[in-house]
């Protein structure tokens, strides 16, 4: 149901170029404290290091974000091979808990914010919405890269890595099933 409602912005798009669709879907910064509060076992967040005293956390290797846009997209408007590009397109931004990902505000920094077509809270909704034209926007590359309706933009520079983490309560730490 989301990537179908993507492709019905993509078309009112073509018509109302002065609106943002936002769509959201239940925000991820909840994790932790679902984990804090027994509602999950292990939770696994891309952000910086979680400073809940009450979790324990450890590191996972960094996970790489890339910039992607439909091939429909980069058909008709072409794609931005390199971020000193990313500007001339129409934007799909994050919100929530990862806007505050160091590699989203780099992405961020280089854009026209004046050219956002829509957000997008979670990696699901984020990757219907690129499949759906709307224009350009982040995705870790263990996603963006096995959805054959994407191209990768460029390759992921350092800058839009992510630290990742797992995570899980002290109490669910010591049940051996965990």
């Amino acid at each position: 149901a989301r990537t179908r409602r993507c492709f019905v912005y993509a078309d009112v798009n073509a018509t109302a170029a002065t609106e943002i669709y936002s769509t959201s879907l239940n925000d991820a910064s909840g994790d932790c404290l679902a984990t804090v509060h027994g509602e999950a076992d292990v939770a696994f967040r891309a952000s910086s290091h979680p400073d809940d005293p009450r979790l324990v956390v450890r590191r996972l290797p960094d996970i790489a974000w890339a910039v992607y846009c439909s091939q429909n997209y980069a058909n008709t408007h072409g794609y931005p091979s390199d971020i000193t590009k990313l500007a001339r397109h129409a934007i799909i931004e994050i919100e929530g808990a990862m806007r505050a990902l160091p590699g989203y505000q780099w992405f961020i920094s280089h854009a026209d914010t004046a050219r956002t077509i829509s957000r997008s809270n979670t990696v699901p909704n984020m990757n219907a919405v690129l499949q759906s034209g709307l224009g350009v926007g982040m995705l870790p590359c263990s996603v963006g890269d096995l959805e054959p309706a994407l191209i990768r933009c460029f390759d992921p520079p350092d800058e839009m890595r992510a630290e990742f983490w797992m995570v899980t309560s002290q109490e669910a730490q010591s049940n051996a099933q965990v």
